[in-house]
């Protein structure tokens, strides 16, 4: 399966959404949403444009890019930052444990 079609599966359940509410939202067909999140093709960059917006997700982030799912959201960054120098060692920690549990995928 493609980043893209991974990535759209992930931002329509963080919004709780379904592919038909998303074809209302896009007036991107129910089929052709379906061959996205198949992974039997990719949309072209006006479309992603298009779903990113009506998901509220980072268009370069819906593609596949390591970058923010959100446009513009550091809240992670900000939150890291108040810490303090002992918890933002944990935090690190925390995060790299975290990392260390993520399943591996040869796509990416």
């Amino acid at each position: 399966m493609s980043k893209f079609a991974r990535r759209l599966e992930l931002a329509l359940q963080m919004n709780n959404m379904r592919a038909v509410e998303l074809s209302k939202k896009t007036g991107i067909s129910e089929a052709m949403l379906s061959q996205y999140r198949g992974g039997y093709c990719s949309p072209k960059m006006d479309r992603v444009m298009i779903i990113a917006e009506a998901l509220k997700v980072s268009p370069s982030w819906l593609v596949g890019y390591d970058t923010p799912v959100q446009p513009g959201s550091d809240e992670g960054h900000d939150v890291f930052d108040s810490l303090s120098p002992e918890n933002k060692i944990r935090a690190l920690d925390y995060m790299k444990y975290l990392k260390s549990k993520e399943p591996r995928n040869e796509e990416e």
